[in-house]
């Protein structure tokens, strides 16, 4: 088992440029399918923003019409992504107790150093 676990899907984009940069630095990751494993509660926990939970959703889902005026706690939106994991935005990736989440080359790259 790797230190680093990158979570998401095949059908990411992001999910697979970010398997492309880790590969390309010489890491060794698990990719994990968010859709046959979820991520640990305490996982989404550090992903989601108290002051902007929203950035934790995936905004692209046809599903995100409906919710992008809901107003959440952050407690409520981890449950919420829990529950519907389609609505995570993809990767999440974790590295011992650290988690990032989204696809930026250049934090990426701070991040994993």
């Amino acid at each position: 088992m790797a230190a680093i676990k990158v979570y998401g899907s095949p059908r990411c984009i992001s999910t697979r440029r970010s398997w492309e940069l880790l590969d390309g630095m010489g890491k060794q990751f698990d990719k994990i399918d968010l859709f046959e494993h979820l991520p640990p509660k305490w996982v989404l926990q550090k992903a989601v923003a108290a002051d902007d939970v929203t950035a934790s959703f995936n905004t692209r889902h046809r599903s995100w019409k409906q919710l992008r005026n809901r107003r959440f706690s952050k407690a409520q939106a981890v449950e919420y992504l829990l529950k519907h994991p389609e609505m995570i935005r993809r990767p999440l990736i974790v590295r011992n107790r650290e988690v990032y989440q989204g696809y930026d080359e250049e934090d990426l790259r701070k991040f994993l150093k």
